[in-house]
């Protein structure tokens, strides 16, 4: 099982004080029975997106094409002060005939979450779509309404209790 620690977009990190988890199955176990889909599709999620993310501090992601065949975001999570608490890269690329979220994680620094020396993004395939989710591994995306983004980051922590990680945001701008 893949363990990474916590987002948002992706976006993952502590809930309350302690540390926490994602969890989620091998990449190859997934491959089963995913949805169909293109780019086209989450032409909804391009722009510049913010409101609250972990503990209800402001939290924000932008998204935007890179070509046609890949949309690039970033995510930033700020503490209770207002210094930021990490940030993330993320993509949604074309992967067969549905799509995969990847993503890398942060620190204020720009020292990155994953093993050191990793050169492997983490990967989320896309699981599951309807008219307003879309869910890519432990990460889900609802849309609600044109100007309005709710992601649900589905959790463990480490002392083996699941949890969810909120993020509700408001359209800033679109692309």
């Amino acid at each position: 099982m893949r363990r990474i620690m916590a987002s948002t977009l992706v976006a993952m990190a502590a809930l309350a004080t302690a540390p926490v988890l994602a969890e989620e199955a091998p990449v190859a176990a997934q491959q089963a029975e995913r949805p169909q889909a293109t780019m086209a599709d989450m032409q909804w999620l391009a722009g510049s997106w913010a409101g609250t993310g972990i503990g209800g501090h402001p939290a924000g992601e932008t998204f935007t094409y890179a070509g046609d065949d890949q949309l690039v975001g970033h995510f930033w999570q700020l503490n209770e002060d207002g210094s930021v608490k990490f940030y993330e890269l993320i993509t949604i690329v074309p992967d067969g005939e549905s799509l995969m979220m990847r993503l890398k994680h942060f620190n204020a620094d720009l020292k990155g979450w994953e093993a050191a020396g990793a050169d492997q993004a983490l990967e989320f395939p896309l699981k599951e779509r309807g008219d307003t989710h879309w869910v890519f591994g432990p990460v889900t995306f609802t849309m609600d309404g044109p100007d309005r983004l709710g992601i649900a980051v589905k959790m463990r922590r480490s002392d083996g209790d699941a949890g969810q990680l909120l993020f509700q945001y408001h359209r800033v701008d679109s692309e």
